[in-house]
């Protein structure tokens, strides 16, 4: 597939997955969940960048998730400040760092195969029910995938040569923990893809000497 062909059907599936991410995002849950599913959280976890907005301080209670994931509750005060206090406005950063993260699989599956297949897994992944709705609401998972995606697709640059794409790993792998500290096990993953790296290569230059 040419490269003029492929960035028609991205620029396509990501015009289709913003209408899908963006469009109604103030909307209620669908009728008929048996439960409330991830709408339960989003209050809490916009709490202070609510409060920063409403009433000029951080702090109003106990409660203060700005120090589990300050980042992310900073971008959401700024969509706040820029926008007004309201669902869709906590939801819209969660959508960016949705499309983001289309983004960046391309970027990776594009780097270590063909671009039909990068396309297909940006589709796959675009309209997956789950990530769809998770792309809707105002938690910390979808940005902290967003950090392990991009942590993948630097290291797919990475080990074809550039070798900035190993420090864009290991930041993004941290930052990933940053927006959410159950992410912590994942700061592992970039040492131990170079460990594997490089054994392998060990191992083909072993191959290679013996014949």
């Amino acid at each position: 597939m040419g490269r003029s062909r492929s960035a028609v059907v991205l620029l396509t599936i990501l015009l289709l997955a913003a209408s899908m991410r963006l469009l109604f995002l103030d909307a209620d849950p669908p009728l008929g969940l048996r439960d409330s599913g991830p709408y339960h959280d989003e209050g809490q976890y916009t709490h202070n960048a609510r409060n920063m907005a409403l009433f000029g301080v951080w702090e109003t209670d106990e409660y203060n998730n700005m120090y589990i994931s300050p980042i992310l509750n900073g971008l959401t005060f700024l969509s706040f400040r820029l926008f007004g206090v309201g669902h869709w406005q906590a939801r819209l950063v969660i959508a960016l760092f949705s499309l983001g993260t289309l983004v960046c699989l391309y970027a990776g599956m594009r780097k270590m195969g063909s671009a039909r297949l990068a396309l297909l897994a940006v589709a796959l992944l675009a309209i997956d029910s789950y990530f769809l709705i998770y792309s809707r609401v105002a938690l910390m998972d979808v940005p902290t995938v967003f950090w392990m995606t991009l942590a993948f697709c630097g290291w797919q640059y990475a080990v074809t040569g550039d070798t900035w794409g190993a420090l864009v790993a290991g930041m993004a792998a941290a930052m990933a923990w940053v927006f959410k500290s159950l992410a912590l096990p994942f700061l592992a993953a970039p040492f131990l893809a170079l460990g594997l790296f490089s054994f392998l290569q060990q191992q083909n230059r072993s191959d290679l000497r013996r014949t």
